[in-house]
């Protein structure tokens, strides 16, 4: 398990631990067999069948959802209906401008927002108007979460 996910997995814990509930947010794409088998296809009958080939086409036959961009890691809300938002950052991510976006979003109107790296220190945010989100590293998140929890909505 890479270290991002093991964090996402504490932060999930620790959230449904203070009586809120929390859910892993999976933002991929879907995976479409008729363009994978599409691709494969296009590969057997050019010849050109490698490992890496078969690899590459696996990996581009996913077809976008139409979510929103910047859907944070984890999305939960606490016992009283206020909303929460987590981006987990693994050592050298960086946040996206619709990360950033959303993260901003949910603080502005009144949700918790948290940005929690391995590397906090190192995060930029990009979009004017986020001093509401709160980035911090794993260890640091639940103290901090907790206070969140005691300000009044």
């Amino acid at each position: 398990m890479s270290r991002a996910n093991q964090i996402t997995t504490n932060v999930i814990r620790m959230i449904t631990m203070q009586g809120c509930e929390a859910f892993r947010n999976n933002t991929m794409g879907v995976f479409d067999s008729a363009i994978a088998l599409k691709k494969i296809w296009n590969l057997v009958q050019s010849g050109k069948v490698t490992t890496a080939e078969l690899k590459k086409s696996l990996q581009s036959s996913y077809r976008k959802t139409h979510e929103r961009l910047g859907v944070s890691d984890v999305i939960g809300f606490t016992k009283h209906g206020v909303f929460i938002a987590v981006e987990v950052k693994g050592k050298g991510d960086t946040i996206s401008i619709e990360q950033n976006s959303f993260l901003k979003d949910v603080a502005t109107k009144g949700g918790i927002a948290f940005l929690v790296a391995e590397e906090p220190e190192k995060i930029r945010l990009k979009i004017p108007g986020s001093e509401r989100i709160t980035i911090c590293n794993d260890v640091d998140f639940l103290r901090l979460f907790l206070l969140k929890l005691d300000e009044p909505f």
